[in-house]
């Protein structure tokens, strides 16, 4: 398959033991299951990462930050980039 490794940016996703400035091996692929940590354009086409999850109430799928201090992300369209694999930290 292919791969690439994204730079985590921020705390959304620190509760899962993803830190700012761990390196995120992701498998490139648009499709996901739920549950899954995707990269995933936001509106402004950036990169997220964030949990796939679905709202069986709204009937629509939506990105869980794994931060309590966030809140969900509900989009019209959510374009998946790929699916994380593996996290590499530094040891400091």
């Amino acid at each position: 398959g292919s791969y690439y490794v994204l730079i985590a940016d921020g705390d959304s996703m620190i509760d899962a033991g993803i830190n700012d400035g761990d390196m995120v091996i992701v498998r490139r692929t648009a499709t996901a299951n739920y549950g899954q940590i995707i990269v995933a354009l936001d509106e402004n086409n950036r990169n997220t990462l964030k949990r796939y999850e679905y709202d069986k109430k709204q009937k629509r799928p939506y990105l869980h930050p794994e931060n309590d201090k966030y809140d969900d992300i509900y989009s019209e369209k959510i374009s998946i980039q790929g699916v994380a694999e593996k996290v590499i930290k530094d040891l400091i």
